[in-house]
């Protein structure tokens, strides 16, 4: 009777690991379709603040900073990575300092879309907010002041 009852034990292990693989694999996928949703909500408010540039409104800034709250909640390296590479234009003198900050990812650089400086000035805010969340204070400070 021992026999038959050790395969059935080997299996219920097999099945626990694969259970807990999938679910690594679940947490990965759900975490990359965070950030890509995340980024997606921010490109948003970067066309906004851009059509505020257009429109002289100021109005369309404040829309945008009012889901500050919201979005610093979902900010991460990989995302604010993306941002500063994609989102930042490179005449921006701080846009590899703000790099310095962030952990280091090999991944494709893109042209940067956007050319307002109010774009490049939301980025930088949105990294020091980051930074403050995380309790990097040594980081946020020269952050602060560039």
């Amino acid at each position: 009777m021992s026999t038959k009852s050790t395969p059935k034990k080997t299996e219920k292990k097999d099945v626990e690991i694969k259970d807990v693989e999938m679910k690594e694999e679940t947490s990965e996928k759900s975490q990359a379709e965070l950030d890509t949703l995340t980024i997606d909500d921010i490109k948003e408010q970067i066309i906004v603040i851009e059509k505020s540039v257009v429109n002289k409104e100021p109005r369309f800034v404040m829309r945008v900073l009012r889901q500050l709250a919201s979005t610093r909640r979902r900010l991460n390296d990989s995302v604010l990575r993306q941002l500063i590479k994609n989102h930042m234009s490179d005449s921006y003198d701080f846009k590899a300092t703000l790099l310095g900050y962030l952990t280091p990812q090999h991944a494709g650089e893109d042209k940067p879309q956007y050319k307002s400086i109010l774009t490049d000035t939301y980025v930088h805010l949105l990294t020091l907010i980051y930074l403050l969340d995380n309790s990097r204070i040594n980081d946020a400070v020269p952050c602060a002041q560039a």
